[in-house]
C-alpha cells in the first residue's frame, strides 16, 4: 500500500510539473479567460486565511456577537 502512495505522489507531480496551461486569474481577467473563452476550464478558489500567521502566544481573537 506504501508503494501505491508513492507512486500517486510521483504521478501528481508530474501532472503538475507538465500542466501548461495554468492562469493566474484576476478580477480584471477573469470574464475573459473564464466566461467568454467557449472552452471548459476547471478553476481552483483559494484564500490564505487571516490565522494562518498568527502567533500561538497572541490573545485570542473574540467578535461581538
Amino acid at each position: 500500500m506504501k508503494g501505491l502512495g508513492s507512486l500517486f505522489t510521483l504521478a501528481s507531480l508530474l501532472l503538475v510539473a507538465t500542466a501548461s496551461n495554468v492562469i493566474d486569474l484576476t478580477p480584471d481577467n477573469f470574464d475573459k479567460e473564464i466566461l467568454q473563452s467557449g472552452k471548459p476550464a476547471l478553476v481552483e478558489f483559494f484564500a490564505v486565511s487571516p490565522f494562518e500567521f498568527a502567533d500561538p502566544r497572541d490573545p485570542v481573537l473574540t467578535l461581538p456577537i
